[in-house]
């Protein structure tokens, strides 16, 4: 394994500056690291539901009275708008509040009717130590979606974080220790990727949950099923957002301009490509250039900024080339997106029209505020468009026929679905796609069995 290198750095994406700097964990640190969790982790699964359940109240208590310290940190990490950042600190006391009112119910055994009548039982065991890699455009809701159910379940969590948002999890770290959760069962580790990969091969570690591309995921997924682990993928998405001629055109334009500059348009499931109807595509077009036009990046400390920077160079410079590669595959730039700053990663919104579909921007995911319009003839060609993305993550229909909704939720190869409504994540509901935006479940019921595995008992 590594000996510790400089590669953790948090830098500021608004002024560029430097944060800090971290090492990353060494080999005698990682070995420990494990071995402190794995030894601790049996007898934390035999501590009863009660007890985890106190301890996870305390942790929802300083989350809430460090709300305002965790939002600054997000913000200064990775360059999330302010108020967006107290948003995604609730989202995270949203998911205490969920696990502390039904996860004893979700985790308890049960038994299942036997037409002999003999007895059975089914319990839920945990795992044992999980390993959680987490992304960084939501550095402190992404890995307590995944460590807070984890470790209500009974397992242990080593933590990988993104390298520039490193302060975030390392502060999640000290708030969950506060809360009295025993240090070995969370820990955040700083690897670099090679390290990571080793880990999953450690017969210390029996799950691996993780967040980011579809690239590294396919990578995780192989040397995962090497040895024979179980695996939660969520590997992003590139969302259709799909408007009727019967929409209130105005209103769903606007809805549509704040779904693609939410977060800079770093967003897994935010609305990407916009699905419209030939009928009324020249009147939405309208309204969504006059929506797009008027969002203005800026200080995401400032209340008038529509959406802050793009949250590391090297994202920028992606979206630059993806930009390129869609002009030169034949997509018109109806509002070109730009650089604006000289000093921070600021995109100004940007669209672009590819009405065949055949450029790579309308397929892949695209992280930052960039919109691709499509029109279609009928809702058949709408659901052809939508599903010839290789993603599945979630999609959104706005229409006032319910006939006509229903008509798509049942033929979208997607993993969520919103009626006149974007998708974004919630506690209490299973977030997850089909296709190559993954498998396996975060949030709600379906989520925290992940983090289980059954037992059954008959005689």
């Amino acid at each position: 394994m590594s000996t510790n290198l400089l590669s953790y750095c948090s830098v500021n994406p608004a002024s560029e500056e430097l944060i800090q700097s971290y090492s990353s964990a060494n080999s005698s640190q990682i070995n420990s690291c494990l071995s402190l969790a794995h030894k601790a982790q049996p007898d934390w699964a035999r501590t009863t539901i009660d007890h985890r359940l106190l301890l996870l109240e305390k942790f929802k208590n300083l989350l809430i009275i460090h709300q305002q310290e965790l939002a600054r940190l997000i913000t200064l990490e990775m360059g999330k708008l302010f108020t967006s950042a107290i948003a995604e600190v609730s989202s995270a006391v949203r998911m205490c509040d969920f696990l502390l009112l039904q996860a004893e119910e979700i985790l308890v055994a049960e038994s299942r009717y036997l037409p002999e009548k003999s007895f059975n039982k089914i319990i839920k065991e945990a795992y044992g130590v999980t390993f959680n890699i987490t992304p960084w455009n939501y550095p402190v809701w992404l890995p307590l979606r995944s460590a807070l159910p984890a470790l209500i379940a009974g397992n242990a969590v080593v933590l990988k974080p993104a390298p520039n948002v490193a302060g975030c999890a390392l502060r999640v770290q000290e708030l969950i220790w506060e809360a009295g959760f025993p240090k070995e069962l969370f820990s955040v580790l700083l690897l670099v990727n090679h390290d990571a990969e080793i880990l999953i091969s450690d017969d210390r570690i029996a799950k691996i949950i993780f967040t980011g591309s579809l690239q590294t995921g396919q990578r995780l997924a192989s040397l995962a099923g090497q040895q024979i682990k179980p695996i939660t993928l969520e590997l992003g998405g590139s969302d259709p957002f799909i408007v009727l001629a019967d929409a209130d055109l105005e209103v769903t334009a606007q809805l549509a301009a704040d779904a693609r500059c939410r977060n800079a348009g770093q967003v897994c499931c935010s609305a990407k490509r916009f699905l419209i109807d030939q009928n009324v595509y020249l009147e939405f077009s309208k309204y969504f250039l006059k929506a797009m036009s008027e969002k203005r990046p800026g200080d995401p400390f400032n209340a008038d900024s529509s959406y802050g920077p793009l949250a590391r160079v090297d994202i920028a410079k992606k979206l630059e080339q993806q930009i390129a590669l869609a002009i030169k595959e034949g997509a018109t730039e109806v509002l070109p997106a730009r650089q604006i700053s000289q000093r921070g990663f600021y995109y100004s919104p940007g669209i672009f029209n590819d009405p065949f579909g055949q450029a790579s921007i309308s397929k892949e995911e695209v992280f930052g505020p960039v919109a691709v319009l499509h029109q279609f003839q009928n809702l058949d060609q709408a659901v052809e468009i939508a599903n010839s993305s290789p993603y599945g993550l979630a999609a959104s229909i706005f229409t006032q026929s319910a006939q006509d909704a229903d008509y798509f939720v049942s033929r979208l190869a997607v993993g969520m679905v919103g009626i006149n409504k974007t998708i974004s994540g919630d506690a209490f509901l299973p977030f997850g796609g089909y296709k190559k935006s993954g498998y396996g479940r975060e949030s709600g019921k379906e989520g925290l069995l992940e983090y289980v595995q059954t037992k059954t008992i008959v005689h």
